[in-house]
């Protein structure tokens, strides 16, 4: 069953211009969450500085219910999906105080032995206690426009470059932004996602309008799902790369591609949907026929995820 793993709040200082917990923090409270379920579970060690082996996430997909504003207090809960051999599906689901579902949480998690980075089994004492911590996701957890049945692609720089999509953000992963485990996690990924959007202009080109902007006019990410393909770690540069791959209704579909430059092997892809929103009304609000137009104008189908 669902045990609760995180309490606290939303705190001023984790909102970003839109007045809600950045997706960074979220996935922050979301990994606390995680260590506090497998420290239950039995592996006390597993996060702590001389650990020889860790529980870290491979692939996440996150769903935003109800916006989590400043001083808010939250709640998250947490429960074993399914338990394999060495990896497992772990569910989260954060509360507001009065019931609401603020975000949901599902993460394909891998049991690693540090020195060969490679995944193996779990201990006895944890499959003895997994029964207790076994549950489902709620249906609000559900997909709603994005797959989790589909592998996401790994491009590497070059193949991103010939078909279009440019780089709008880079940087140097720090020590600050590691696990104890010695690698970058979800939340540090998306923090430099979101820090580089600014820049991207065909995913939001709304943003490039005064008048838009002036009538409360912003954009929300309602859904994502980001898979590591290579954990970064300490003093690895890093290039962002995104490309919008769809364009419907109320919802824009943005493929985000991190690379590292040297070598251009792909660090995470992931996409999200999203779409507009006024600050005014906090909802969402369609987009016009000439703004889908813009948008379909600069889709790259050929990066989109296959069945």
């Amino acid at each position: 069953m669902f045990k609760t793993t995180w309490a606290g709040d939303c705190s001023a200082w984790e909102c970003d211009e839109l007045g809600h917990l950045n997706m960074s923090f979220y996935f922050d409270k979301f990994e606390q969450a995680r260590m506090g379920l497998f420290i239950r579970l039995g592996l006390a060690e597993a996060f702590t500085p001389d650990a020889v082996s860790t529980v870290r996430s491979r692939d996440v997909h996150i769903k935003y219910l109800a916006e989590a504003r400043p001083g808010q207090p939250l709640r998250i809960e947490s429960a074993l999906l399914t338990l394999e051999e060495g990896t497992a599906l772990v569910g989260h689901v954060m509360y507001h105080r009065d019931g609401r579902i603020a975000a949901t949480l599902r993460e394909r998690v891998e049991h690693v032995y540090l020195p060969t980075q490679k995944s193996f089994a779990w201990p006895s004492r944890l499959r003895r206690a997994a029964d207790d911590f076994t549950d489902q996701l709620p249906a609000p957890a559900r997909p709603r426009s994005l797959s989790l049945d589909i592998d996401l692609p790994a491009f590497n720089a070059e193949t991103l470059a010939e078909a279009g999509a440019p780089s709008i953000g880079g940087g140097v992963f720090r020590t600050t932004e590691i696990m104890p485990a010695g690698h970058v996690p979800f939340s540090q990924i998306f923090r430099r996602i979101t820090t580089s959007l600014g820049w991207y202009e065909g995913g939001w080109p709304e943003f490039f309008d005064p008048d838009y902007a002036a009538s409360g006019g912003s954009a929300v990410v309602l859904e994502i799902r980001l898979v590591m393909h290579r954990f970064a770690e300490i003093g690895m540069a890093y290039e962002l790369h995104p490309a919008v791959v769809g364009a419907k209704d109320y919802i824009r579909t943005i493929m985000h591609n991190i690379v590292e430059p040297g070598s251009g092997v792909s660090i995470a892809s992931g996409y999200a949907a999203g779409g507009l929103f006024n600050l005014n009304t906090r909802k969402l609000t369609k987009p016009t026929e000439a703004q889908i137009a813009a948008l379909s104008a600069v889709t790259i189908p050929a990066l989109a995820p296959s069945d």
